[in-house]
């Protein structure tokens, strides 16, 4: 097992940013363990939450053990509670997340280059980029594994940072970031320009879904006491309507990690099911 910390220039972001990477490979040998895994592995590109970073993933999930168990590498990079969208200021996100940084990984780690092999996935913050960047650049990406995402088009910005949401009592204290509409805006830009545009998730979907390759195949989950399940259900049915190739799964659970590190299992068991 290889837990590796990479400094990389991004020409996307114009600086060096981290990267964690877990790879399966050295891993002692006992008989009631897998066999050791084979090279090239499959890629899964695993996004943090708001307030977080790279390392999240590491310190409070289960990725070594599960990039063991199933025989995956997983690639942890930094979004910098910028939504993981190309913004405004000219820090292209999404192009750095769908392209450079799959790019970069590719050639310094024995990763397979197969769309059925290549998987996004995220939680919160991380679960609307793994959405909009696995349909945005949906010829790299088989799979999009999306958690507890928090869905952004403009009437929910506008809903967010409306004078009733903080009344609602839905949201929580980190949520109270969220609901600055000059933060969002420093992200998404004008909220009236947002529908339609590279940062709203209907849209991409639907651009996903023409084209040649269609749409990668989408695992969609939150919890029933989570405080975004509303607007989680709400793409659920957009997606239904569309005849997505859809996996919902809900579920007793808040916005936390006992969540996500069930989900996260169970998402990997579906598309990289243990070789018997």
């Amino acid at each position: 097992m290889a837990t590796i910390q990479l400094d990389l220039y991004s020409r996307c972001l114009q600086r060096n940013v981290p990267v964690t990477v877990i790879i399966p490979a050295d891993t002692v040998e006992f008989e009631s363990q897998p066999l050791p895994p084979e090279a090239p592995y499959p890629a899964f590109y695993l996004l943090h939450g708001f307030f977080g970073n790279q390392n999240d993933w590491v310190f409070k999930g289960l990725l070594q053990q599960l990039a063991v168990k199933y025989r995956v590498a997983f690639i942890l990079p930094s979004g910098e509670n910028h939504f993981y969208v190309d913004m405004p200021s000219g820090e292209h996100y999404s192009r750095y997340i769908g392209e450079e940084l799959v790019e970069q990984t590719r050639r310094l780690f024995p990763l397979s280059r197969k769309r059925e092999d290549t998987i996004i996935g995220g939680l919160s913050m991380g679960g609307f980029g793994s959405l909009l960047n696995g349909f945005r650049w949906h010829e790299t990406f088989g799979w999009i594994v999306s958690l507890s995402p928090a869905i952004f088009n403009t009437a929910m910005l506008k809903e967010r940072t409306g004078p009733e949401a903080m009344k609602s009592g839905n949201f929580t204290a980190a949520d109270s970031f969220l609901l600055r509409k000059d933060f969002l805006q420093a992200a998404f830009g004008p909220f009236d320009e947002v529908d339609g545009s590279d940062k709203d998730v209907f849209t991409a979907y639907r651009k996903a879904a023409a084209s040649p390759c269609g749409s990668p195949k989408i695992y969609l989950a939150c919890g029933t006491e989570d405080a975004l399940y509303p607007k989680v259900a709400q793409f659920r049915d957009f997606l239904q309507e569309q005849d997505a190739p859809l996996t919902f799964k809900d579920g007793p659970g808040i916005h936390d990690w006992l969540f996500w590190n069930a989900y996260l299992e169970d998402a990997l068991e579906t598309f990289l099911p243990l070789k018997k």
